[in-house]
């Protein structure tokens, strides 16, 4: 195996540790992560400078410095308050945005700042200023000879290693990380994934230390040879791939060492727990990084003999990991590899999920296109742009990192941040111009596979913000970007004292210590305080998430716990929004169950009476609302939801659900008796996000109270159109007065609407809306068949022949049964919902072929058999009779007075579905 000739200072052990702890902690995410991060740069920052200026090194500036200072100044400039014409000029969409700030009727001041989300935005810059002192840490030390066969041995050893253990938790563990650690978020049952909170993350940092494995699987004889001569035995060399015997040329394929096997092994574990993570973005990457590697490797010299018993032994290997694994997992990995083999959009997003978040993004990017919303801030703005049903999901962030850093920091910054990738691939490329041997091509070629391999992962993910997998990156910039010292022949050659530098810009040892501990110190107070509280919060976060969950409804005092754990989570992080928002929700639903166990009058009741009160001033407002039978001591759970709300939209304006609290509760701070003194609060809550529910639904009820009625179902048709939610509360408000078939003329309801509104009216015992529903519930299904074709036509004209048959009309039954023998004319549920139908009209001729066909399916059916011999004798029945003077025949009555004790079928018997049809209980025609 290759040696290092070097021994390590305590720099390279500080950014070591980087490396390795931060993968290790939740790949660098949530709060102890990021900590971690943040304080393992910090420190690898503060020891390499330091020694430098103890030992008075001369260190050269980068272009990638400039670009970073560039990108530095975007992000401040987004943070710092602006004056009105330069927002305006920079970000002319804010407004539209923000229409409630700067208001007087609000009397909040206007928004100064372009970022929408300043808390994370400066967060966000702390941990990227620690970023770029590790890696102006790393770049340092990459300039002293075998830096990069040291960094190529530490991802080399170290991915190998984490796979094994995300394979183990995975396979065999329960659940928890670590086999210890319950999130109340997340598991380990969905993937190999390790320590890292997201498969997609384990598997990007997986394929990035592919390179330095395949490195040292494939340059593990390169030292021996050069140390020693080959020995000669009538055996060959042992231990090898490849073996020495006469008429097997040595140079094809040579001895490989003990080292170079268990490299290969780690190189299995590593492709394994890729394909175990289920991963398609990091299988693509593990692909593009094998055949790049090898590819390189190939035009490096190397002959092509290991290369193949390389490729041939790990792909065996893999093959067999999977097979030990079990069945679920072999299935699992075929689908992903089929999808992508298909390369059909459709099944690579089969929910659509990726396209429709890159396309609000894109409407972003081209609404706050010079500067963007904030770093950080995608989460709240998305939002705003977001079309379509609340799927109840929240997109953390764009599957696609270039997407989210051009809508969060502008194109401007896009521009710097593509010059920056240029010149570092630029820099990766000409270093592997530069070596000369075939072992040092292998070796430069590492970094050049990883940073290429990221750089695919990034197009379908937003690997950016996974510190775990950011380092790693750094570390490959940091090594292609570093002076190489004068006389350098070798990464792993002897070490020698870096030449001084002949031009260019440099800075003392002292000089740049300096810099570093002032930018040290600056990024301590921007980032290492938030995450401490982060750290403190989480405890009790933790706590609250785990009581909002179904499974604590059965806890005593469970209402008030939440309120406890939410008011310590915000206590040790105090200017957190998400935290803010939480709790304010939170006191309201402890304000709204006090009054109500006390027997008060509820929220709206209040406000209704302060508006109506006559007060002159918001002091005599608290004052009434103080005493007892009002609101008494509950007052303070009001105005303490109404502070963090306050508190919030501070911190991050772009959060709905604060105005809609805001408005409610604005009659604490406004004296006014005009109702209409509280709607600017809600056109800031829908200006958030137009297509909200929630925001719409609140609208809608106070445009109803002010008796803007037209208004109010416009607002709530947006509402019921977009959650499933409000659907059920807009129809139980409105049942009670409008019919159902106006409702439906106003919301043009789907079917699942439709189910829902109509178990409301039921329970309201509307029957003749009822039947209406009923009635639209049968064209929505036969429209919908209209679309399909085959078995699923079929079911869904079976759905709506049960909807006409419930509603008695038996012509558009009869429709919808021939339709769906059209449909699937080889279906036994087709024809023998037809052959039922057609006994209850009567018509036991036209049923009998139809119940005849389905015997010939079913021959040994008991029930089946009963069916089609009573309707062949009723059949011969009728034709013997003549019918009554009321035109019914007497076969009806013989078949209405037929008992089963007789031997007969009753009604029941001819209308229920054979025994063993499928869905026959769904489709058959519903009984009384």
């Amino acid at each position: 195996m290759p040696t290092l000739a070097a021994k390590p200072s305590l720099g390279d052990l500080a950014v070591v540790l980087c490396l390795v702890a931060t993968p290790l902690v939740f790949g660098g995410r949530g709060a102890h992560g990021l900590l971690t991060f943040e304080t393992t740069s910090l420190f690898a920052a503060a020891i390499v400078f330091v020694t430098a200026a103890w030992r008075g090194e001369r260190v050269r500036l980068h272009v990638l410095d400039g670009l970073a200072a560039l990108l530095i100044g975007v992000v401040t400039l987004q943070l710092v308050p602006l004056p009105a014409e330069w927002i305006a000029a920079l970000s002319p969409h804010q407004s539209e945005l923000l229409p409630a700030w700067g208001d007087a009727t609000t009397k909040l001041p206007a928004w100064d700042r372009l970022s929408l989300s300043p808390w994370i935005t400066r967060r966000h810059l702390g941990q990227f200023c620690c970023g770029l002192l590790l890696y102006l840490a790393m770049r340092h030390r990459a300039q002293q000879p075998a830096a990069l066969s040291r960094l190529a041995w530490v991802l080399g050893v170290f991915g190998p290693a984490l796979s094994a253990f995300a394979l183990a938790q995975y396979l065999v563990g329960n659940g928890r990380y670590y086999f210890l650690y319950d999130s109340p978020f997340l598991d380990t049952n969905n993937g190999a994934k390790g320590p890292f909170v997201n498969t997609n993350h384990f598997g990007g940092f997986a394929v990035l230390t592919i390179p330095a494995t395949l490195w040292l699987v494939l340059n593990g004889r390169s030292d021996d040879a050069a140390a020693r001569p080959r020995s000669r035995s009538r055996s060959g060399s042992a231990g090898g791939f490849g073996s020495t015997n006469k008429g097997t040329p040595e140079t094809l394929l040579p001895s490989c060492s003990r080292g170079q096997v268990v490299a290969a092994g780690g190189l299995v574990l590593t492709l394994s727990a890729i394909a175990m993570s289920w991963s398609r973005a990091a299988m693509i990457g593990a692909g593009l990084a094998v055949m790049g590697y090898l590819l390189l490797h190939r035009r490096g010299g190397q002959k092509l003999g290991p290369i193949l018993v390389v490729t041939l032994v790990c792909g065996a290997g893999l093959l067999l990991s999977l097979t030990v694994a079990g069945e679920r997992v072999e299935s699992q990995l075929q689908e992903n590899v089929q999808s992508l083999a298909t390369t059909d959009i459709e099944k690579l997003d089969s929910t659509q999920g990726r396209r429709a978040i890159w396309a609000v993004t894109i409407d972003g990017i081209r609404q706050f296109p010079l500067v963007g919303t904030g770093l950080g801030s995608h989460r709240t703005v998305y939002q705003h742009f977001w079309q379509g049903p609340n799927n109840n999901r929240v997109y953390s962030h764009v599957e696609n990192g270039p997407l989210q850093f051009a809508l969060e920091c502008g194109l401007v910054a896009s521009g710097v941040l593509l010059l920056g990738i240029l010149v570092v691939m630029g820099s990766a490329v000409r270093r592997l111009r530069q070596t000369g041997s075939s072992t040092d091509r292998g070796l430069a070629a590492v970094p050049l596979v990883m940073l290429g391999t990221h750089l695919v992962h990034c197009l379908s993910d937003f690997v950016w913000h996974a510190p775990g997998c950011m380092v790693v990156v750094a570390a490959a910039a940091a090594v292609v970007t570093a002076r190489r010292p004068q006389g350098e022949a070798s990464d792993d050659s002897t070490p020698a004292l870096p030449a001084e530098p002949t031009g260019g810009l440099a800075l003392s040892g002292r000089l740049l210590a300096g810099g570093t501990l002032g930018l040290v110190a600056t990024v301590a107070a921007l980032s290492l305080p938030t995450s401490m509280q982060q750290v403190a919060a989480e405890r009790p976060w933790h706590q609250y998430v785990r009581l909002v969950g179904e499974e604590a409804a059965t806890i005593p005092n469970r209402a008030e716990l939440q309120l406890q754990t939410i008011q310590a989570t915000t206590a040790a992080s105090p200017l957190c929004p998400d935290y803010l928002s939480r709790e304010a929700r939170t006191l309201m639903f402890a304000f709204e169950n006090a009054q109500g166990e006390s027997g008060q009058l509820e929220l709206a009741g209040l406000r209704d009476a302060v508006r109506a009160g006559g007060f002159g001033e918001t002091t005599q407002i608290r004052e009434w609302l103080m005493k007892d039978g009002v609101a008494g001591e509950n007052l303070r759970l009001l105005a303490a939801a109404r502070e963090r709300a306050r508190r919030a939209i501070e911190q991050s304006p772009l959060m709905p659900a604060m105005y809609v609290i805001l408005a409610r509760t604005n009659f604490l701070d406004e004296a006014s008796p005009d109702p209409a003194v509280d709607r600017p609060w809600f056109d800031q809550a829908v200006a958030c996000a137009p297509d909200e529910a929630a925001s719409q639904f609140e609208l809608g009820r106070e445009l109803m109270r002010t008796g803007q009625l037209d208004d109010a179902l416009e607002a709530w048709r947006v509402a019921f159109h977009h959650d499933y939610r409000y659907q059920k509360q807009i129809t139980m408000l409105l049942a009670t007065t409008v019919p159902a078939d106006q409702l439906i003329d106003l919301f043009d309801p789907d079917w699942g609407a439709l189910t829902r509104m109509r178990s409301i009216y039921a329970l309201y015992q509307r029957p003749e809306s009822e039947a209406t529903i009923v009635r639209r519930l049968g064209v929505l299904w036969e429209e919908r068949a209209a679309t399909e074709a085959g078995l699923t036509a079929m079911h869904c004209y079976r759905r709506a022949y049960n909807c006409y048959f419930e509603v008695g009309q038996y012509e558009q039954c009869e429709r919808a049964a021939r339709a769906a023998i059209e449909a699937a004319p080889n279906s036994f549920e087709s024809r023998h919902l037809l052959g039922t139908f057609l006994i209850h009209q009567q018509r036991y001729d036209e049923a009998t072929p139809h119940l005849d066909w389905c015997l010939r399916q079913k021959p040994h059916n008991a029930n089946l058999q009963k069916q089609a011999a009573r309707c062949t004798q009723l059949a011969d029945l009728a034709r013997r009779s003549p019918p009554t003077s009321d035109g019914v025949r007497p076969a009806a009555a013989t078949f209405g007075a037929t008992s089963p004790a007789s031997g007969g079928v009753t009604p029941a018997d001819v209308m229920a579905p054979a025994a063993g049809s499928t869905n026959g209980a769904a489709f058959g025609p519903p009984l009384r």
